[in-house]
């Protein structure tokens, strides 16, 4: 269960959204299904939460939910609509902006596109108190981009070796290019406690002996096969899910995550300035190292 008293230390200390993606190194792990349910398990104490779908281009979130937007991302990048009007309201009260399927023009953001969308999120970025964006898998400059301006970034993995290996790959080039340091990990679809502390084991030593990073390991969730028939039926967001082995095990991540990020909340806001979040959005290069002259 989420702690009460986390709840309200995190939702008290709250200035503006805090903003988490999540990703992975390759697709079909479990990424979208997580950052539903985290979102999920995070409404249902109170929490005003939103999910950007960030792999633009090839969105899924509104099909996994059975949702039916009449707009999507495109038509608001395009100046058709604004950004109020594609949020649509999925299970649990949690808001959702979809990006579209199909939509190669979204693949790669170009800077005018990246301000658009900035200013239309600043417009709406006070009504919730937590922001998940669903990046993309892999390494494109869209994900690049998306984890470089989260606050917090939670990396899924299966326990198959090519996922784990394409999971250290994005870690690594996050480090590397963005000189980005904070990172979560969470196992799906794990047959076993012992596999994913397994797998878990191999990424953290992996991250701290090649790129000295600290890799918070939050947790496991089950191989369950009520969660296929569910995606099947088009019910992953309703309360049967949440009852589920992996339903269970994604709420005890959900608190878990809202526990850790209570204090990174607390110390973020008395150190922000007074330039809007999202602004971030608009710069095109990698973070450089101090003294680094371009």
């Amino acid at each position: 269960m989420i702690s009460l008293n986390a709840y309200k230390s995190f939702s008290n200390e709250k200035k503006s959204p805090f903003v988490v993606s999540i990703a992975s190194g390759k697709g079909g792990v479990g990424k979208t299904l997580t950052t539903i349910n985290l979102a999920i398990a995070t409404s249902n104490i109170g929490l005003k939460v939103l999910i950007l779908d960030g792999d633009l281009g090839l969105a899924n979130v509104d099909i996994l939910l059975g949702l039916k937007p009449e707009y999507n991302l495109k038509n608001v990048l395009d100046g058709h609509v604004s950004i109020k009007d594609i949020i649509v309201e999925g299970p649990g009260g949690i808001a959702v902006i979809t990006s579209g399927s199909g939509l190669t023009d979204l693949q790669n953001l170009n800077n005018i596109q990246r301000s658009i969308l900035s200013e239309q999120i600043e417009q709406i970025q006070h009504e919730y108190d937590l922001i998940l964006i669903d990046s993309g898998a892999g390494i494109n400059d869209n994900v690049l981009h998306f984890n470089s301006i989260s606050h917090k970034r939670l990396i899924v993995t299966s326990p198959e070796p090519h996922s784990i290996t394409d999971a250290y790959a994005l870690i690594k080039v996050l480090n590397e290019e963005r000189q980005i340091r904070d990172f979560s990990l969470m196992i799906n679809m794990a047959t076993s406690a012992q596999e994913s502390q397994s797998v878990a084991r191999g990424i953290t030593t992996t991250c701290a002996h090649f790129l000295d990073l600290k890799i918070d390991y939050l947790g496991y969730v089950p191989m369950d096969k009520n969660i296929v028939r569910m995606l099947l039926n088009r019910q992953i967001g309703g309360v049967q899910a949440l009852g589920t082995l992996a339903g269970q095990a994604w709420n005890r991540i959900a608190g878990q995550y809202i526990e850790n990020i209570r204090q990174f909340q607390s110390e973020m806001n008395k150190q922000a300035d007074n330039h809007p979040f999202w602004n971030h959005f608009l710069d095109n290069r990698p973070k450089a190292p101090e003294g680094t002259v371009f």
